[in-house]
């Protein structure tokens, strides 16, 4: 009960702007990838 009350405050927190929704990891290209595709 209070795991689902702690989540559904969260998720309204976070809709709301109040809390910071968690950053994803971004993938950055890296120079091997670029090798081995040629550009056209």
């Amino acid at each position: 009960m209070n795991r689902t009350l702690y989540n559904w405050l969260h998720d309204l927190g976070v809709a709301l702007g109040l809390i910071p929704p968690p950053l994803q990891p971004i993938p950055i290209p890296t120079e091997d990838r670029d090798r081995r595709q040629p550009r056209r």
